[in-house]
């Protein structure tokens, strides 16, 4: 026997964006006979836009410049929220640079394919760039909390310390209280019912359809009644939770045996 369950974060009345997380009440409550001997839940058909933010406030949407690095003339550029590849990044840095009433040119960033890494140059010789907080965009440029990198000659692009993080995260890991335990992340399980690999490119709807859905255990499910029902998406981590910025869904198949 199957129950099958289709859940839309957009037509729920408590649906809380940033942190993907959405309640439901159902009309009709789910009901697993007290006879059944095995219950079991599986995601058959998930869908996400692939709009999580790369840059926003939780990490770090800040750089600072010392222009000529002389410490006379420090501006702090804020970079709105959003999803960025390296080049619509750089767009956004000129463009908060004019805003401070600063050249454009006073900061370039681009991708390094070689090395993964993102290099920067300078109109002006001289100048630092520095990450002195933790709401400063360090983690996804490169670089470590406090670090700095002096852009010393002129139109020479030099080379963060470390790998670009643009791509912030590989995976979605789908929860919902009406599983007993889930998956297990790390040893740990948070109710995890599917990991939703990202598939699509950034902007893009991702349509999770596994061929072999996993069965997770719902033996609490058996002889109980349920009303309500909640999900959220968190990273690859199980514990921090992700703006997806739009709707998402989830077709969940519940099957047991008399």
């Amino acid at each position: 026997m199957s129950i099958s369950l289709f859940f839309e974060s957009g037509s729920a009345p408590n649906y809380d964006k940033t942190t993907s997380t959405f309640s439901v009440n159902l009309q009709s409550a789910i009901r697993v006979p007290a006879e059944a001997k095995l219950c079991k839940i599986r995601v058959v058909q998930s869908e996400i836009w692939n709009l999580v933010s790369n840059v926003d406030t939780s990490q770090g949407n800040k750089i600072r410049v010392d222009i000529g690095g002389t410490g006379t003339n420090i501006v702090d550029l804020t970079i709105p929220d959003g999803q960025y590849s390296v080049e619509a990044l750089n767009i956004s840095i000129q463009n908060a640079l004019i805003d401070q009433g600063e050249l454009a040119t006073v900061l370039t960033i681009e991708g390094d394919a070689p090395t993964q890494r993102v290099k920067f140059s300078s109109s002006v010789a001289g100048t630092i760039v520095s990450f002195p907080a933790f709401d400063y965009m360090f983690n996804i440029l490169g670089f470590s909390l406090g670090g700095s990198l002096t852009l010393t000659l002129v139109g020479v692009f030099y080379l963060a310390p470390n790998i670009a993080r643009f791509n912030n995260i590989n995976a979605f890991l789908l929860h919902s209280d009406i599983a007993d335990a889930g998956i297990p992340v790390n040893g740990d399980y948070l109710g995890v019912i599917a990991k939703i690999p990202i598939t699509a490119p950034s902007g893009s709807l991702i349509v999770y359809q596994p061929g072999y859905p996993i069965s997770i255990d719902a033996t609490g499910l058996i002889g109980q009644s349920v009303q309500n029902v909640q999900f959220w998406l968190t990273d690859e981590s199980g514990t921090r939770r992700v703006n997806t910025r739009e709707d998402y869904s989830v077709l969940l198949e519940i099957v047991y045996e008399m």
